[in-house]
């Protein structure tokens, strides 16, 4: 790019001190070293540039490990450093330098990447959330990053992008969504209907059925988006339910807003599991397929397919069925498991 020169100072060295260069999905790259000085001045300049030709509103920071095609680099790393090949080791990888830099790269101050690699995705979202904000001092912004740290969600939200296109996977989501907000990242959320990324042999194309389920679900999600390769025809009947999801969705913006300036001024989550809530209930511990949105909304999503019931968990409290609204208690229902039908048409929550 004409934005940078190759031996530019605020680049990552490698250990002969020779700029870094490693492999991604568009050929060979270079990559920042966001702990230089220098690199926020570039950045600065680089998004104006940008900005210049695409009036873009928010960025996305993906593969921000980083992550990378290579392992290492395109020289690949030392077999003799302690740092590329340290005495302990991760049991899930054969080497620390897989799909990453090298663990010898080198940073600002000539500190080794093994010290700083897993806090550089918080670095990154650090410094670009700064030359954002000096770009776009007429308007809010939004950025998203892939990886997070402690404090991330001072100047980030976060995206669960690999999760695949299965009914236990959105599932999981639900878990994933819970643990960033107590993290305090609340602005998360996972692909809509999943994503075929490949990392799981069993990894197929969305199904029309979870599709819809998972649009319903994301109504509640802090971050809502679906991953753009989606390009699945579904029926009529399916579409229209998605766009149910997404048009009740726009009348919870109000909810979600209001949660979110909490979450600002108060460290508050915006979504949370249910005993966060109920903490003198023992049971609710152990539910991790429903959640609360705020302190008055309890989404208990549909997981499986093909179900026109399922269980709900009911805090002991007042509750009523948003769809019907029937008043969950006078229906002879006590507090705890309960089968409660469920409608193809919307998710199921309870306020």
């Amino acid at each position: 790019s004409s934005l940078y020169r190759h031996d530019a100072k605020f680049l990552i060295r490698d250990r002969y001190n020779k700029t870094l260069i490693v492999t991604v999905d568009g050929g060979k790259a270079v990559l920042p070293d966001y702990f230089h000085p220098l690199t926020l001045d570039w950045l600065k300049n680089a998004l104006q540039t940008y900005r210049e030709s695409v009036q873009f509103d928010g960025l996305f920071l993906d593969d921000n490990e980083p992550s990378t095609k290579s392992d290492g680099s395109t020289k690949g790393c030392s077999e003799s450093n302690k740092f590329d090949n340290p005495v302990y080791t991760l049991k899930n990888v054969p080497t620390l330098q897989k799909k990453t830099v090298c663990p010898s790269a080198r940073h600002y101050g000539d500190v080794p990447h093994y010290d700083v690699h897993n806090i550089w995705g918080w670095k990154s979202a650090a410094v670009t959330r700064t030359a954002l904000l000096s770009n776009m001092l007429d308007t809010r912004s939004l950025l998203l990053s892939r990886s997070t740290y402690l404090g991330s969600g001072v100047h980030t939200g976060h995206f669960i992008k690999e999760n695949a296109a299965t009914w236990e996977d959105m599932a999981h989501s639900i878990v994933g969504m819970l643990n960033y907000n107590l993290y305090g990242i609340p602005l998360v959320g996972a692909n809509i209907c999943g994503h075929k990324s490949g990392l799981h042999a069993d990894d197929q194309e969305t199904e029309e059925e979870l599709c819809v389920r998972w649009h319903q679900l994301a109504t509640f999600y802090p971050l809502a988006k679906r991953f753009p390769s989606l390009d699945k025809k579904f029926s009529n009947e399916s579409t229209t339910r998605m766009e149910n999801a997404i048009k009740m969705r726009y009348k919870m913006l109000p909810t979600l807003y209001t949660l979110f300036y909490s979450a600002h001024t108060r460290g508050l989550p915006v979504v949370s599991p249910i005993f966060f809530d109920y903490l003198e209930e023992e049971t609710a511990l152990s539910v991790q397929t429903q959640f609360m949105l705020g302190p008055g909304i309890m989404v208990a999503p549909v997981l499986k397919p093909g179900v026109s019931q399922h269980e709900v968990y009911f805090p002991k409290d007042l509750w009523y069925d948003y769809l019907s609204p029937n008043n969950i208690n006078d229906g002879n229902i006590e507090h705890g498991n309960s089968n409660q039908s469920v409608s193809n048409d919307e998710q199921t929550y309870y306020v």
